[in-house]
């Protein structure tokens, strides 16, 4: 989710919203995004069971937008990885 935040957050427009599909993980995804979300101008992630027919567990995480990211954002890959947000 942290990867997800950087990569996606930035090409939002202020008042949008980041909508991202994730799996059962989220708990232990979005704590350590926490902070990746609020640098790139999101707001507390808001989840939402989503139910699929023959599928595992499923939840929509949404992020609006409220300020502006820096344009340093999104980093390269090699940063990204190498030092997560």
């Amino acid at each position: 989710m942290n990867v997800l935040v950087e990569w996606c957050l930035p090409l939002v427009k202020v008042g949008g919203k980041l909508l991202a599909m994730k799996g059962g993980k989220i708990s232990e995804e979005l704590p350590a995004a926490a902070r990746a979300i609020k640098l790139l101008g999101g707001s507390e992630a808001m989840v939402h069971p989503a139910e699929l027919p023959g599928a595992m567990y499923h939840v929509i995480v949404e992020i609006r937008k409220t300020r502006r990211t820096e344009k340093r954002y999104p980093r390269t890959t090699a940063q990204t990885k190498e030092k997560p947000l």
